[in-house]
């Protein structure tokens, strides 16, 4: 048992810095931010997490992704990206699809946003899983979205969560679009 224990540290050690570093653009979190619990070691799931019962959060499903979704008992999966081939796939796994294809554009978001978080909300859609490409600008989004709209989170915890999940900054327009619903949301 001492000889694993030195090992481990030895190697933790021996590692390169750039493990434990910062990333170049560190994330400052609020001291009340909240994180979705992360769910790892799921085949074929990608970043993801449980926002709140019977709603996750991820990626694009891979190779063995729909069988593990519909073995978590998820009844529901919410495709922001516009792919055919995966409601037949969904379908096939038992499961309900449902495509709300969100562009990184604003026209219309406002709407497509609010959809989708109604659809995450509702009871008969749960366990539901949403997702977009890679589980980070679409999905942040959203579940930003969700997280100021059903549960009261401050625009600024919301945000931390964007971050944590890896949100993309490059998407200025999705930045500028989250701060003005939390803002209309706290104003309410």
């Amino acid at each position: 048992m001492k000889r694993i224990l030195f090992v481990a540290l030895a190697t933790l050690i021996a590692a390169p810095c750039s493990i434990f570093a910062a990333p170049k653009e560190s994330v400052t979190f609020p001291a009340t931010a909240r994180i979705s619990e992360r769910i790892y070691s799921l085949p074929g799931l990608d970043n993801a997490g449980r926002v709140a019962p019977g709603v996750f959060r991820g990626a694009q499903p891979g190779t063995g992704g729909y069988a593990t979704l519909k073995a978590m008992g998820i009844r529901t999966v919410i495709d922001m990206r516009t792919t055919e081939s995966e409601k037949q796939q969904v379908e096939a796994a038992g499961m309900k699809a449902i495509v709300v294809p969100i562009e990184m554009n604003r026209n219309g978001l406002r709407e497509k946003v609010d959809r989708v978080v109604a659809l995450m909300a509702d009871p008969a859609n749960q366990p539901v899983y949403v997702h977009c490409r890679h589980g980070q600008d679409r999905t942040g989004i959203v579940v930003a979205a969700f997280r100021m709209k059903q549960q009261c989170w401050s625009l600024a915890d919301a945000e931390a969560e964007m971050q944590a999940y890896g949100f993309n900054d490059v998407w200025v327009n999705f930045k500028k679009f989250i701060r003005q619903y939390g803002a209309q949301i706290e104003k309410k």
